[in-house]
C-alpha cells in the first residue's frame, strides 16, 4: 500500500487490481458515458483519457470519435492497457503532475477517480485545462466518500459499519494515502483552473451488499486492514463486520459521487 506521493494499489497483485477496476468500471461506465454523450463527443473528436486504469472509457472514446479522431490514453501504470489495439487509440505512460502535456490540443480532456490520488490536484488540473483546444470540454468525476455510511441505521451491521468507514478515512486522509472529500471540490478546481461554463452533477446511490460497487469497495478497503490493525485503529473482528457488510445482501450503504465538466474559452477569429 503506497503512503504519501504514491497510488495506494500501485504494489497491489496485477490480477486482483484489474478485476477491481472491471468493477469499477461496471458500476460507473454507464453514468460516464451518458454524460460525454451529453458534451457532445463525435466523429473526429481528439481526445484525452487521464488515469485510463483497464481501458473502457478509452475504448467507448475509441469507437465515438471513429477513424479521423485518435484517443490517446495514459496512466503511470499502462499494464492494463495492453488490449487497446485500434489504430486510433495511443497508449503512453504518463505522471499527470510530474510530466507536462502537449497544449491546446484536444476536444476532450476526462478523468475518472484520479484527482483524489494526486499530490497537487491543482497542477493536474492546470494541465489538463492547458491541453484543450479553444471550446474544448474537460470532465472530471470522482467518488465523494463523506456520504459513505448505510442506508438503514437499525441493521445489526450498521453501527460497527459506519465506525470503521469513518475511521478508516480518517487514516486514509491524515496519513495522505489519497483524499476521500475531494470530490465535493472539483468544481471550485475547474474554475481555478481558467475554465467556463462549468456544470457539476451530485449523485447519491444505495448500493447493497454482494453488488459489483460493494465488492470492489471492499477489495479497496481491506488492503488498508494490516496497517489499520496494527495501529490499533481497527480490530480485526470489526474489519470482519466490514468485510461482511460488503456481502451481504440484505445491507445497503450510500455511495457518493460527483462529475464537473468545463469548457476552454472558446476564441473567435
Amino acid at each position: 500500500m503506497a503512503d504519501g506521493n504514491g497510488y495506494f494499489a500501485a504494489d497491489a497483485d496485477l490480477d486482483d487490481e484489474a478485476a477491481r477496476l472491471r468493477l469499477i468500471e461496471q458500476g460507473s461506465d454507464p453514468g460516464t458515458f451518458q454524460r460525454l454523450v451529453r458534451l457532445g463527443v463525435t466523429a473526429g473528436w481528439r481526445c484525452l483519457e487521464v488515469g485510463a486504469g483497464a481501458g473502457s472509457v478509452a475504448a467507448w472514446l475509441s469507437d465515438q470519435v471513429g477513424p479521423t479522431g485518435h484517443v490517446v490514453a495514459v496512466d503511470i501504470d499502462t499494464r492494463h492497457l495492453d488490449w487497446l489495439t485500434a489504430q486510433n487509440v495511443t497508449v503512453r505512460a504518463h505522471d499527470i503532475v510530474a510530466n507536462d502535456l502537449e497544449t491546446h490540443d484536444y476536444d476532450l480532456v476526462h478523468c475518472r477517480a484520479v484527482v483524489e490520488h494526486l499530490h497537487d490536484p491543482e497542477r493536474a488540473m492546470d494541465q489538463m485545462a492547458s491541453a484543450l483546444r479553444s471550446g474544448g470540454w474537460l470532465m472530471t468525476e470522482g467518488a465523494d466518500f463523506g456520504q459513505y455510511r448505510s442506508v438503514n441505521e437499525r441493521h445489526p451491521l450498521a453501527l460497527v459499519f459506519d465506525s470503521v468507514m469513518s475511521r478508516t478515512f480518517s487514516f486514509i486522509k491524515d496519513a495522505h494515502i489519497f483524499d476521500p472529500f475531494i470530490a465535493k471540490f472539483l468544481p471550485r478546481l475547474l474554475e481555478d483552473a481558467g475554465l467556463e461554463h462549468i456544470e457539476v452533477e451530485m449523485d447519491t446511490t444505495a448500493v447493497q451488499g454482494g453488488e459489483p460497487m460493494a465488492v470492489m469497495f471492499e477489495t479497496s478497503w481491506q488492503r488498508f486492514d494490516p496497517v489499520l490493525t496494527a495501529r490499533g485503529i481497527l480490530t480485526e473482528a470489526e474489519a470482519a463486520v466490514r468485510h461482511e457488510a460488503h456481502h451481504d445482501p440484505t445491507f445497503a450503504f450510500r455511495s457518493g459521487a460527483v462529475a464537473a465538466w468545463g469548457r476552454h474559452r472558446e476564441v473567435r477569429l
